[in-house]
């Protein structure tokens, strides 16, 4: 990976191993090269996240808190990330990572976007920050179904509901796509066209409102999709039901 003026942002590694197919690298990443490819690619690092992110309460007020008052702490006090990845390749020392393939963040969708706000919203200096990373590199076809454990057994330290850990389910992601095309019907007889949202990642909708700059293009977005044109997994699971007239299941 590269910053913008082409220089290489090298991941440390400090350790590798391999079982099964699956190398794993110990690494450091830098504060600022975090929030750079996070500024550069936003959500699709998250894809494989079985949440997106959730605002600054709890968790992430404190992460923020960190890198404002104690930057040189945050790497102690912070649980670093979990990757995976398709490729890398090493320097000749084969102590550094010049380049990732197919980079996907599994667990640290908060960590990520709180350093990305503190660099882009907050103006702090991440120059102190450095963020441990576990890096699992493993092969396309891999991928699906040991990509998606390791996301889950990395986010057993936090709450994670039932409906998060299907999240990359290729229905869901059909319906996410759906949801941003097809026009709602109108209501009243307003001529405004709205559309659905399906949250296919917990906090996504937030998430999409967050990260545009300015309070006028937050209230066209939520002029094209309203907040109460937001589905859920848990409320598409109670409206399949009631269709189906499965209206004890959809009770309990």
């Amino acid at each position: 990976s590269t910053d913008g003026d082409g220089n290489k942002n090298s991941t440390n590694e400090t350790d590798t191993s391999s079982n099964d197919g699956i190398s794993t690298y110990l690494c450091v990443f830098k504060g600022d090269f975090l929030a750079d490819i996070y500024y550069e690619f936003t959500s699709r690092l998250l894809e494989r996240n079985v949440r997106s992110f959730l605002g600054f309460r709890q968790v992430n007020k404190g992460i923020l808190n960190t890198i404002e008052e104690e930057p040189d702490k945050f790497i102690a006090y912070n649980n670093g990330l979990t990757a995976t990845a398709t490729g890398v390749d090493l320097n000749k020392e084969q102590n550094k990572i010049t380049k990732i393939y197919g980079l996907q963040i599994v667990n640290g969708g908060q960590t990520t976007n709180a350093v990305y706000r503190a660099k882009y919203s907050s103006k702090l200096d991440l120059k102190d920050v450095f963020i441990p990373v576990k890096l699992c590199v493993l092969s396309e076809l891999q991928m699906d179904e040991l990509g998606s454990k390791i996301s889950k057994f990395a986010n057993t330290q936090n709450v994670i509901k039932r409906t998060d850990l299907t999240s990359n389910h290729p229905v869901y992601r059909e319906l996410e796509r759906l949801s941003r095309s097809i026009i709602a019907p109108a209501k009243d007889g307003s001529q405004v066209e709205t559309q659905w949202f399906f949250e296919r990642a917990r906090g996504q909708y937030m998430d999409e409102i967050s990260r545009l700059g300015s309070a006028a293009k937050k209230r066209a977005f939520e002029k094209k999709f309203p907040k109460q044109q937001k589905i859920d997994k848990s409320l598409l699971c109670r409206y399949w039901g009631s269709w189906y007239q499965e209206f004890e299941d959809v009770s309990q």
